[in-house]
């Protein structure tokens, strides 16, 4: 396998398939190049749309991949400027066509939120993680005169490069792009920086491509088991859908900083929790985003012990959460 990967990544030739077979040569090829240098989508990605769709999507993906840089000689010749690729709006046409073109269901979930649908009583919902308002707020805090008080374009660019060099969204390197920092990475969670806690996020969810990349992204498609006290059969999705934050300024007279998440949680309808059936615990099904003191004590249970048993992927964003949605499917 190490030595397609090398062949395929380094020489030029024909060697077939690499991802599946169901798909154009070509087409293949193309996608095994994407996934591997910008992201966004992994092999199974690739297989599911290969099973799932029409020939009509699959010539239609054939060509948006090949307006695009897919070739590996191609690609080389942007190193250093995978971040604009990955955020073209070509790259997220290809996105977003792989992985949600095939989606079932349109059904809105509300007239203000276009990025997930309403399930079907007793159907999966649609969990895609649209990559529209959540990514077009992320691109308007970055421009912000707020964030522009901490890092300036140049900086922003030297930290994109020195990421793009290293394949990671390591924190020195806002320390070598001058970014003053008003709290130490390893900061505990009883004080606020808004460096740490708003400006590198932001610049972290901006150079990977927006949410859908992120460790909750990738997650929201994932169907969980609920590991809580006796709960064995309660499962359940988590779908990240929006974010909040507001920069530290006492000293300005201003308010205390936060930053936090929002998301979903799309849970089956025949599991229990606390000895209460789902049914029983969310009588009205649908409960769309509000805060904590909107729920009662056992919904509220039922949130926390989703968000411990998650933290770890979404910590790595933003280390709480604001607002929360509870459907039944």
């Amino acid at each position: 396998m190490k030595d397609l990967i090398r062949r395929h990544l380094f020489e030029v030739g024909h060697y077939g398939n690499v991802i599946t077979k169901d798909l154009p040569k070509e087409l293949d090829n193309s996608l095994y190049i994407l996934a591997h240098f910008l992201g966004g989508f992994d092999f199974m990605d690739v297989i599911k749309f290969s099973k799932e769709s029409s020939q009509e999507d699959v010539e239609f993906l054939g060509e948006l991949v090949s307006q695009f840089p897919s070739k590996q000689y191609q690609i080389m010749r942007n190193v250093g400027g995978f971040t604009e690729l990955r955020n073209s709006k070509q790259y997220q046409e290809i996105l977003s066509f792989l992985l949600d073109g095939f989606s079932v269901d349109k059904t809105q979930l509300s007239e203000e939120d276009d990025m997930l649908t309403t399930p079907v009583p007793g159907s999966k919902p649609n969990l895609s993680v649209s990559s529209g308002n959540f990514d077009k707020d992320v691109e308007t805090a970055i421009n912000s005169q707020w964030f522009k008080k901490y890092v300036d374009d140049n900086q922003k660019s030297a930290i994109f490069k020195m990421w793009d060099d290293e394949g990671d969204a390591w924190w020195d390197a806002l320390d070598l792009a001058s970014v003053t920092s008003d709290k130490p990475r390893d900061f505990s969670y009883n004080t606020f920086g808004n460096v740490i806690n708003i400006i590198y996020p932001l610049l972290r969810l901006s150079w990977i491509g927006g949410i859908r990349n992120t460790l909750a992204g990738k997650l929201s498609s994932k169907l969980q088991t609920l590991h809580y006290g006796d709960v064995t059969n309660l499962e359940y999705y988590i779908v990240p859908t929006g974010f909040d934050y507001s920069f530290e300024d006492s000293e300005g007279f201003g308010g205390n900083g936060h930053s936090c998440w929002s998301f979903d949680i799309f849970i089956k309808g025949d599991g229990r929790f606390n000895d209460i059936t789902v049914l029983d615990l969310l009588p009205e099904r649908k409960y769309p985003q509000k805060v904590y003191h909107e729920f009662d004590d056992n919904q509220w249970d039922l949130i926390e012990s989703v968000w411990e048993q998650n933290s770890g992927d979404y910590q790595i964003v933003f280390d709480q959460f604001c607002k929360v949605g509870l459907f039944v499917f």
